[in-house]
């Protein structure tokens, strides 16, 4: 139950992160977030509401929520991650016992009380200011003002703090400004680090792609890098990896190794928000939003009945040479083949051309964040 979970919720990952994608600048997404997001509200679905949004989510039944628990568990033993779920309801409206129970169980969310009848404004700062609470402030005013109203009966939110030191650091006496190629015709310089690893990195090699593994001081973690060759572009990438659906199997392949390697990666550091709406409403997710044909009747039998107005996420990344630093509030697994050669020399991965990223929680097998580094200097 526990792998088709964190399945989904990869699948789920790549399949918005190549939406994202098409964004010309820096992307940053957090999949495990907003997973959660929609699958709290998935949980009060009815009808064909719950059936487009299990189609999307990869979420057949509630038993599929006894997966997120133990998911969410694992998570909760490490240090360096903090996830929290929170469910805030409008004082006095009659929201079924067996949905609070629901997220309270499966999702270890907490609940809350809010006034958006007659205090619409301060419930909404109220909700950020859990959020930037939740994410050591790096993710500020999460909802914009206009987005909540008198209407609104009911806000749920998951929030995911990162931060972490490598297993082996990037000496900052080796950091030095140098190009990174954003396109094949425009350069812009960027602070590269560097640092020569001959064991704990993880290296391979595909047809058109380099493949790294950069583990944190505590292994289950790790960001993994997949450079595109020189001439392929990321769109390139990003078909293969949909297609295959497996993207964590490129770092998982048995020829992935430790190599004597020079490593060139750029310091980097932006945030990245986006509503959702169109994007689900593209996967066929559309009942949801109207407010003609949504059946939330999981969540309250009151009439009128309920509907989905903004589905938002904001995320934030900081890489330098002692770590990764990340937060969001609101996933895809690759089969690439690896082969390494054997050299005398050092391998040289060059991260001087725009690549994906990708956090990696490994006991648990789910993606925390994933992005698209365009242009470090932005």
């Amino acid at each position: 139950m526990e792998g088709s979970i964190c399945k989904a919720s990869n699948t789920f990952a790549i399949e918005f992160f190549s939406d994202l994608h098409v964004s010309s600048g820096n992307v940053l997404f957090a999949p495990w977030s907003m997973f959660n997001a929609l699958a709290m509200t998935f949980a009060g679905a009815r009808g064909s509401t719950a059936d487009q949004m299990s189609s999307i989510l990869g979420l057949k039944n509630p038993d599929s929520f006894t997966g997120m628990l133990h998911v969410l568990t694992k998570l909760q033993d490490l240090k360096s991650v903090k996830s929290a779920n929170k469910v805030w309801m409008q004082a006095n409206f009659d929201v079924l016992s067996e949905f609070q129970r629901c997220v309270k169980t499966y999702f270890l969310s907490e609940a809350g009380e809010a006034d958006y009848v007659n205090n619409s404004e301060g419930a909404r700062k109220e909700i950020n200011s859990w959020v930037e609470e939740q994410t050591n402030s790096k993710i500020n005013n999460l909802i914009p003002a206009g987005v909540i109203s008198p209407m609104t009966r009911l806000v749920l939110v998951s929030a995911v703090y990162f931060k972490e030191s490598w297993l082996t650091q990037f000496p900052k006496l080796n950091t030095r400004p140098m190009k990174f190629h954003v396109s094949e015709s425009n350069s812009t310089t960027v602070q590269m680090m560097f640092m020569n690893a001959r064991k704990d990195v993880m290296y391979g090699e595909g047809k058109n792609f380099q493949a790294l593994a950069l583990p944190y001081i505590d292994r289950r973690l790790s960001m993994n890098i997949i450079l595109p060759s020189k001439g392929v572009s990321l769109d390139a990438i990003l078909n293969d990896l949909k297609s295959r659906k497996s993207v964590m199997s490129a770092f998982t392949n048995p020829s992935m190794r430790p190599e004597n390697i020079d490593i060139y990666l750029p310091r980097f550091k932006f945030d990245f928000a986006q509503t959702y709406n169109e994007i689900l409403q593209s996967h066929g997710c559309t009942d949801m939003f109207s407010d003609v044909v949504a059946d939330f009747s999981g969540i309250s039998t009151e009439k009128p009945g309920l509907s989905v107005t903004s589905v938002i996420q904001k995320a934030f990344i900081e890489v330098n040479e002692e770590g990764t630093e990340a937060a969001a509030a609101s996933a895809v697994v690759v089969a690439l083949n690896c082969v390494i050669p054997k050299r005398e020399k050092p391998t040289v991965f060059k991260a001087d051309r725009p690549f994906i990223f990708i956090i990696f929680e490994k006991k648990a097998s789910v993606i925390l964040f994933m992005g698209k580094v365009a242009d470090p200097s932005n």
